[in-house]
């Protein structure tokens, strides 16, 4: 099975000058765990919920005077829709993200989630969480 039958495309962006706290907003709205940034449709950057809390909120940061463009990941790993969903798997285990973004023609076109996994190959996500969730060296 390939990405493509399983990604999420309904996706929610914003531009890196953006505030964290718009993210956080749309996060909560739409029951996230992420906001892509975007430049002209082509992703440049992802922040994701821990993101928020672990760069801004422990460091005592306001999200609401704070850009996307400062704290998002940037040039996250990404993938092809084309590509088969246990070679995603691997590399979500691989990287330890949970999220994944999905680029065709050089445009976001969706994402891959570890629920995304679960509910089409529980196997899959079961061995990716338990990678993602190692401690890092």
């Amino acid at each position: 099975m390939q990405v493509r039958n399983i990604m999420t495309t309904d996706l929610v962006a914003l531009e890196q000058n953006a505030s964290v706290k718009k993210a956080a907003d749309l996060m909560k709205k739409f029951n996230i765990g992420c906001v892509l940034e975007t430049q002209n449709n082509e992703l440049t950057g992802i922040i994701t919920d821990r993101d928020i809390v672990m760069r801004l909120i422990a460091e005592g940061k306001d999200p609401a005077q704070n850009t996307l463009g400062d704290f998002m990941t940037q040039s996250p790993v990404t993938v092809s829709p084309d590509l088969d969903i246990h070679m995603a798997a691997n590399i979500m285990a691989e990287h330890q993200i949970r999220r994944l973004p999905v680029i065709e023609n050089k445009q976001i076109v969706g994402i891959v989630s570890l629920g995304d996994l679960a509910v089409d190959a529980a196997h899959e996500a079961e061995d990716v969480l338990g990678d993602v969730s190692k401690p890092t060296r």
